[in-house]
């Protein structure tokens, strides 16, 4: 159920399992077979299940042993208390609506549960993608800053020796230092940072051991969800809209929900109703065994006066449906919020993507132009500092947007029910295309 629902095989769990190194995809495999937070789900699937069982094991004859052994005196215990053994057996045949709601009621539960099950591992793996991509985040980062400290340790190393021959002032070699240490400091804070973030991820994923995650892929989008007006003219910018609400498996589950109170309305209307039953019973043991050994029935029940209780399940029924369409309507509002607002923030990160690549083409630039200029004594050390700063400033953004865009991917994925199930096979291939032969 779990690999149905989430779209991860087997032979995906093996292979993250013994993997050294690791991506979005096999962290996400691992979360669904290796912690309890989409089994959870399962079990109130698979239990919701078993009650439709029981529901339809209502529509069958029900056979059992009734005995009873007096322990009065047989002088004193009269003729109608006599010890028997009977093996009885009651039919419904008609019981108020009862077992059609009953029924009726367990099966949209099942699916109300089934859809719960797949929207969940949809929320699973948009929390494995946030958790890894932080984590790729800091990783990035902190080595950015080790370059830096490296270059910086360069920088103040050859300062170190031209202030001993009088050919800088020693202000520049202690305005170095500073920086040396504030860097330290920012990588030592990113380290405690890194290893709070890999302990989160392992235990959203349960994986305890130390591996190398895959760099960021590209996931291209899906052509028949999101087509591209450049390559598809007539294309619209959006998706069907309307159609991607309602395949998202929580508006689905609202919907069963609004079934269910349907059903539990018809429950409630079984106080109003007659029921008609067959039972019988054939005597194999009796005390003072007289008359046939068997015995057959055609029974009715007509409920007449109940104390109101009837009308007032009737009334809650009636809100519970009313409230189960309100939140149907609450679900279809934000989801239909939450896929417009998954789809602006996508195309804005592309272009966003864009400006960086840029802006960092362009610090790259002025730094090289800095430097080449320090070395002709036509800027001071305090430019090379700066557009250093800018440089690692411009790198960070960049690669911040590379994993924004990243992320904004799967959370439109999984806001338009694109992933997971058979999608997921999407960042499978993105997966072993990352992988070098």
């Amino acid at each position: 159920m779990l690999f149905k629902c989430s779209g991860i095989t087997e032979a995906d769990v093996k292979g993250a399992s013994s993997a050294e190194k690791i991506g979005l995809f096999g962290l996400y495999a691992l979360s669904v077979s290796g912690t309890e937070r989409l089994a959870i789900e399962g079990e109130a699937a698979i239990q919701a299940d078993y009650k439709k069982w029981q529901a339809l094991g209502k529509l069958f004859p029900s056979v059992s042993f009734k005995t009873t052994r007096y322990l009065m005196d047989e002088k004193t215990a009269g003729s109608s208390f006599k010890s028997y053994l009977n093996l009885y057996a009651r039919q419904n045949l008609i019981s108020g609506l009862d077992d059609y709601a009953q029924i009726k009621l367990s099966t949209h539960n099942v699916r109300q549960k089934e859809y719960s099950l797949n929207d969940a591992a949809g929320k699973l793996l948009l929390d494995v993608a946030i958790v890894y991509l932080q984590t790729m985040q800091i990783d990035r980062t902190l080595k950015n800053r080790k370059d830096v400290l490296e270059y910086y340790r360069g920088i103040a190393a050859e300062l170190q020796r031209r202030v001993a021959v009088g050919r800088s002032r020693k202000s520049e070699l202690l305005r170095t230092n500073s920086q040396i240490y504030k860097l330290e400091a920012e990588i030592e804070q990113m380290q405690n940072q890194y290893c709070s973030i890999r302990l989160a991820l392992g235990t959203l994923t349960g994986l305890s051991r130390e591996v190398i995650f895959e760099d960021v892929t590209d996931i291209p989008p899906t052509e028949s969800l999101f087509p591209d007006p450049e390559t598809s003219p007539g294309a619209e910018n959006a998706p069907d809209l309307s159609r991607l609400v309602d395949s998202r498996f929580d508006v689905r589950a609202a919907a069963e929900e609004v079934s269910v109170a349907k059903a539990e309305y018809l429950m409630a209307m079984r106080g109003n109703l007659p029921s008609v039953y067959l039972e019988g019973y054939y005597r194999l043991y009796h005390e003072d065994k007289t008359g046939p050994d068997y015995y057959g029935a055609l029974g009715a029940e007509l409920p007449l006066v109940d104390g109101g209780v009837t009308v007032a399940k009737i009334k809650e029924a009636e809100s519970l449906k009313r409230q189960a369409e309100l939140r149907l309507s609450q679900v279809r509002r934000a989801a239909l919020q939450e896929i417009q607002d998954a789809f602006a923030t996508y195309r804005s990160s592309i272009h966003e993507m864009g400006s960086f690549k840029k802006a960092l083409d362009a610090a790259e630039g002025d730094y090289r132009a800095v430097v080449r200029e320090y070395g002709l004594n036509l800027v001071t050390l305090l430019d090379v500092f700066n557009a250093l700063t800018d440089l690692a400033s411009s790198r960070d953004d960049y690669q911040q947007s590379v994993l924004n865009h990243c992320l904004s991917r799967i959370r439109l994925g999984v806001a338009t029910g694109e992933f997971p199930g058979k999608g997921i096979s999407l960042l499978r291939n993105c997966s072993l295309k990352g992988k070098k032969p």
